[in-house]
């Protein structure tokens, strides 16, 4: 029994996984695997390896990862804010208002600047940790209670992420003495 080979046509025998004339291996897995198509394909896995890793990077969920450390408050000048990114994305962190409590009870409260820049929100940049001064906006001193151990200073912020709503968020501290 015979059969003509895929890729010549010539015949041959049934069982034959090779051509005698042309030498073409016979079914199409036999061709890629024993042909010269296979070193044609193991100089194309590396393009193929360096492809998925660029579509992975692509699919990869990128955005801001803001902690705010607790502040500093013995300054009554001003707090000291620490926030640090550890995303791959800047974030914005804006001062809302600064409350001072009293046996938690509200006794002040202040609109908060940034000192020594002309606006009112913190860039966090990706990868970075940041510390600035907040002080009152119009240049007031903060105002304290006479028995400081009951005094808090509630800090309100806005944090806003690259791939998420803004998030309101409280800071405390005890009051400046």
């Amino acid at each position: 029994m015979t059969r003509n080979c895929e890729v010549c046509q010539a015949e041959i025998p049934q069982q034959a996984i090779k051509c005698t004339k042309c030498g073409s291996y016979q079914g199409a897995w036999r061709r890629l695997l024993f042909g010269g198509q296979a070193a044609a394909l193991t100089q194309l896995l590396p393009v193929l390896a360096l492809a998925a890793a660029f579509i992975s990077t692509q699919l990869k969920t990128v955005g801001s990862d803001i902690t705010i450390f607790d502040p500093d408050c013995s300054n009554p000048g001003g707090i000291t804010l620490t926030a640090s990114n550890l995303g791959d994305r800047s974030a914005v962190i804006e001062p809302r208002a600064l409350k001072v409590m009293h046996l938690g009870k509200e006794q002040y409260e202040y609109t908060l600047k940034v000192q020594e820049e002309s606006n009112r929100h913190l860039l966090v940049p990706a990868g970075e940790i940041i510390s600035r001064t907040l002080a009152p906006q119009n240049g007031v001193q903060f105002m304290t209670v006479p028995d400081n151990d009951d005094c808090d200073y509630v800090i309100g912020l806005s944090v806003i992420e690259f791939d998420a709503d803004a998030v309101s968020k409280e800071v405390r501290c005890t009051c400046a003495s």
